[in-house]
């Protein structure tokens, strides 16, 4: 989920609670106030027995005449399995004998802990996914040296990320798939149609790359983390329930109550293989259908049904490594420390409040999970938490010294009903486990008032946090104090940053756009901060493209910053000048490329810009760049570009897919 949907979406919720006090209320307030973030606790269900009790009659206090809020729930189709008759299995590849020069990595959250990416690059090769396929470059013949086609045109499956170790690669595939059902099932399920899922392929990175096994996951994919040679992969599905798909036969009260009888007939009609999420693992030539046992389940108190987090063990020798946990509950955004990892979830509730009635803040709350993964065993859910508001992104997270540190934005103080954006504010919790809860010890509000969260970035002992509406509050937080975090520092400038990194140990880096006073964007800008002070902090340079936007504002992976030699490469994008054709018809000149800057102490300075050759109207937008050795590598769609970094004014060598 992108960081611009994130903020949107803090608004949409908020302005739902405006809407229904609308009719015959205006001008009265609806009041936000705040109480303590309820304890989630989590317990595992004794049996399947007791686990399909439990989510029937969660699912039945839940369930509505057009079915489960907020559910992935979908039905599955059932179909012959078998292996693909191109894997095979043999014992991982010894890595190739020659040194690896000095690379970039992909641009991650935290050190020692990678995150899944459309390429990836070891030193000595450069790994691709584009198009539905995956190439392998060899960096030093600057050439393409081996290939696979990954896509699935049947089910529209399509690679879009991967991991690797060694001369293995994890590819993540995303679309459409349909797994069998158990046998033993008596689950009422939809005929035909499938749910959306994710398919991960084992791939041997060889000059003829082959696919090894595969596990196929039904859920919505959300993310997956990697520590050596173990990944974390994060899924949410819903019970596959063949609810009537039809609008309830009569109108009014009385259709839907008796929409509402229909659907719990279908609820309690289930069996617990409908409940429990799915996966089929090929490996070794056979194809295996299971299930996340009844044991690895857990539940709160109070859960709905509807979803079930579930985090799966892969590997790069065997791809699945232990048997999935799973928890009743839902969540949209992943962070992972070296030993814990942590799932956010937004909890919302809708109301039709009395006019002038208090409405707690709780309404809008961030639900955590937090996993053990010090091992490379099965992962263990060992404690749970809330707090007010909602998160932008997994840099709105950070652990650190025992405690983890969150950003959200929250609606808070007096809404009335015809107010176009309920006033807003933004807090930095600081939360420490105790047995298995997540308890906030410390807390700083009142940042960037009717202002959102455009930024987060916690570094060390301090916190940097933007927000914008029409100006740019950059918040320093000194959480050196876990108990009593303070902002020692505030900067307002025009703009924002939406995406913050170290530059040093004093410097920050922020890319995101120029806005006027009124807070109309102006086009893309890279700011340098000094943030030695951090009572004063202070921006030391600007470099700023009118009109133009870059990916890095919503995806990190997309900025490259090298700090060795102080080389900074930004992705950018500008529909240019509008001019008419001989046929009349108006088109935009589309300019779209790299930014390359020399970040000195006080100064940012061009050096060039690179641009890929024209394709089609997007395929030459440059997404990734890297370092490898002397070289600056940058990708697009259609092909990779290798520019010599102390000639960077000269022609690169093109590599063409």
């Amino acid at each position: 989920m992108s960081a611009h949907s994130a903020r949107r979406r803090v608004l949409t919720i908020a302005a739902a609670s405006c809407v229904a006090l609308t009719i015959g209320a205006c001008g009265q307030q609806t009041r936000y106030t705040h109480s303590q973030q309820p304890t989630i606790m989590l317990a595992s269900f004794d049996s399947c027995d007791q686990a399909l009790t439990g989510l029937q009659k969660a699912a039945s206090d839940a369930v509505g005449p057009y079915g489960l809020p907020n559910s992935n729930s979908r039905a599955l189709t059932t179909q012959e399995d078998s292996a693909s008759s191109d894997m095979k299995s043999t014992a991982p590849t010894a890595p190739s004998p020659e040194s690896a020069d000095e690379h970039s990595t992909t641009n991650n959250q935290e050190s020692g802990i990678d995150e899944p990416d459309a390429v990836k690059n070891d030193g000595k090769r450069i790994y691709t996914l584009s198009d539905g396929t995956l190439r392998i470059i060899d960096a030093k013949a600057r050439s393409i040296i081996g290939s696979i086609d990954l896509s699935d045109q049947e089910t529209g499956l399509t690679p879009n990320q991967l991991m690797v170790s060694g001369d293995r690669a994890l590819v993540v595939m995303q679309g459409v798939i349909t797994l069998a059902e158990p046998a033993q099932s008596n689950a009422k399920i939809a005929p035909g149609g499938g749910q959306n899922g994710s398919k991960v392929l084992l791939v041997e990175l060889d000059e003829s790359p082959t696919v090894l096994s595969s596990v196929s996951i039904e859920g919505s994919y959300i993310d997956a983390r990697q520590i050596d040679d173990t990944v974390r992969l994060v899924s949410s599905s819903g019970p596959r329930l063949d609810f009537p798909q039809d609008a309830p036969e009569a109108s009014g009260t009385r259709g839907e109550k008796r929409a509402i009888e229909q659907n719990r007939e279908v609820i309690n009609a289930s069996s617990i293989e409908t409940w429990l999420p799915r996966f089929q693992v090929e490996e070794n030539g056979k194809t295996e259908s299971r299930q996340t046992p009844c044991g690895n389940v857990s539940h709160a108190a109070d859960y709905s049904g509807s979803n079930m987090l579930t985090v799966f063990t892969l590997g790069f020798d065997t791809i699945s490594k232990t048997d999935p946990v799973t928890i009743a509950a839902d969540g949209s955004t992943v962070y992972s420390s070296a030993t814990t990892l942590y799932i956010a979830g937004e909890n919302y509730q809708t109301f039709e409040p009395e006019p002038g009635a208090e409405i707690d803040e709780q309404t809008l709350s961030t639900e955590l999970y937090a996993f053990d993964i010090s091992g490379d065993e099965q992962p263990k859910h060992i404690a749970s938490g809330s707090v007010p508001g909602m998160l932008l992104n997994q840099y709105s997270m950070s652990e650190h010294e025992g405690h983890l540190r969150i950003a959200t934005t929250n609606v808070v103080g007096s809404v009335t009903c015809c107010d176009q954006e309920p006033p807003s504010e933004s807090a930095v919790y600081v939360l420490k486990r105790d047995g298995n809860s997540l308890n906030i010890v410390g807390q700083v509000g009142g940042l960037g008032k009717t202002e959102q969260i455009y930024a987060v970035r916690f570094i060390g002992d301090a916190g940097y946090v933007v927000t914008f509406r029409q100006t740019d509050p950059l918040y320093v937080v000194d959480l050196s104090t876990p108990t009593a975090p303070t902002v020692r520092g505030e900067l307002k400038i025009t703009g924002y940053s939406a995406y913050l990194h170290p530059a040093s140990e004093n410097t920050l880096l922020g890319v995101g756009q120029e806005a006027s006073e009124q807070g109309q964007r102006q086009g893309l800008q890279v700011s340098l901060f000094d943030i030695s002070d951090p009572a004063t902090p202070n921006r030391l340079d600007q470099y700023h493209i009118t009109d133009a936007s870059s990916t890095a504002e919503y995806d990190p992976h997309a900025f490259l910053y090298w700090e060795k030699t102080g080389l900074l490469a930004v992705p950018y994008m500008n529909s240019g000048s509008a001019t008419t054709t001989q046929d009349g018809e108006v088109a935009s000149q589309l300019d779209t490329g790299v930014i390359v800057l020399k970040v000195d102490k006080e100064s940012l300075r061009e050096i060039t810009k690179i641009q890929h050759p024209a394709g089609d109207q997007y395929g030459n937008e440059i997404t990734r760049s890297l370092i490898i050795g002397d070289t600056l590598w940058t990708v697009s769609r259609e092909g990779l570009m290798a520019n010599d970094t102390e000639h960077l004014d000269q022609p690169g060598t093109w590599i063409g897919y």
